[in-house]
């Protein structure tokens, strides 16, 4: 058996890692989206901190069920923007401001996992 030099193993891993990265890459980018995009003024730009770590959906449809647990009484399907507490809505048009997305504007029925039942 012909001896590897640590340096050698390192490469070659490193080569094969770039390599199985790239293709997943690559690969993730041709897949159409299912989500239909509406265009919302002073929406939430893409790839939004914030958004990402409240798991923030446009559509709540498409958020899994183990997401969207039951919270205060309302079942996980029954949660979305128009009836959270942080949600107002704009004067025309489906959707508001949430005040945790930096008052971006949001569509009415999209979710996230800080939604909290709207008083009253």
């Amino acid at each position: 058996m012909k001896h590897i030099s640590r340096r050698q193993f390192f490469s070659g891993f490193l080569a094969i890692l770039g390599t199985a990265s790239g293709m997943a890459l690559l690969q993730s980018c041709s897949k159409k989206s299912s989500v239909v995009k509406t265009t919302i003024p002073n929406g939430v730009p893409e790839g939004n901190a914030m958004a990402a770590n409240l798991k923030y959906a446009t559509q709540a449809s498409l958020v899994p069920s183990t997401l969207r647990v039951d919270k205060m009484g309302t079942a996980g399907n029954g949660q979305f923007c128009d009836n959270c507490q942080f949600y107002k809505a704009a004067t025309e048009g489906n959707y508001g401001a949430c005040s945790l997305m930096q008052n971006y504007n949001v569509p009415a029925k999209a979710w996230c996992m800080s939604w909290v039942k709207k008083q009253g």
